[in-house]
């Protein structure tokens, strides 16, 4: 429900967000504050990955930190799901990106009920930032959870470098012959769909610097 409800009202409400920027008079601990709470979604979204494989009676055999595409990560160690159901493994997956949903819900009702400026401001940053997430972990371009979900539901193991070994040897055979293409297509549509991604995401990556941090730092 709080899911649900808050889609619907970070919809309704996210064009007041820039007038509540341009209100906006905080400094570096309001900075360091959100980076705080965005380690925390982090945190959470891996606890859903263990808390639904003990849901299913598998054991988590570790946890993790490190760096995956210049940002910082963490991860649980589900392997003991792999004997599991096809099903039981998806959802245990897809409960990461539930849980940053969840978050991103309440962020959206906190800065629609809360008056303070500062904190209706790093409200709605935290609920952007977790949608961001959320849409980032379901893509199935990177190797983040709707990757995985995919290659569960398609039953195709190793799909990504098998899409972009296939690009590199397979694909020049394929346009001199078109027959090489049958038995394919998966590989060589996701592997172009990659390459277009990572092209789109830093183009993203550059406007949303541009257009919204970048004002926000010359405002503090």
């Amino acid at each position: 429900a709080i899911a649900v409800i808050g889609v619907v009202v970070f919809a309704r409400e996210h064009l007041d967000f820039p007038h509540t920027l341009s209100q906006f008079s905080g400094g570096p601990f309001f900075f360091i504050a959100l980076v705080v709470a965005f380690l925390f979604s982090i945190f959470v979204h891996e606890l859903g990955h263990a808390f639904t494989t003990k849901a299913f009676g598998r054991e988590v055999l570790g946890m993790g930190v490190g760096l995956y595409w210049f940002g910082p990560m963490a991860f649980v160690d589900t392997s003991d799901m792999w004997l599991a159901p096809r099903l039981q493994r998806i959802a245990v997956t897809a409960a990461g990106p539930y849980t940053n949903l969840v978050l991103a819900g309440v962020a959206s009702l906190g800065a629609l009920f809360i008056s303070n400026s500062h904190v209706q401001l790093g409200c709605w940053l935290f609920a952007i930032g977790s949608y961001f997430i959320v849409l980032i972990h379901l893509t199935p371009l990177l190797a983040y959870d709707g990757y995985y979900m995919l290659i569960e539901a398609l039953d195709r193991p190793n799909l990504r470098p098998n899409s972009i070994s296939w690009l590199i040897r397979g694909l020049p055979q394929a346009i001199k012959s078109p027959r090489k293409f049958r038995g394919h297509v998966v590989e060589f549509l996701y592997g172009i769909a990659s390459l277009l991604y990572i092209v789109m995401m830093v183009i993203l990556l550059i406007a949303f610097y541009r257009v919204i941090l970048q004002k926000w730092l010359l405002i503090s």
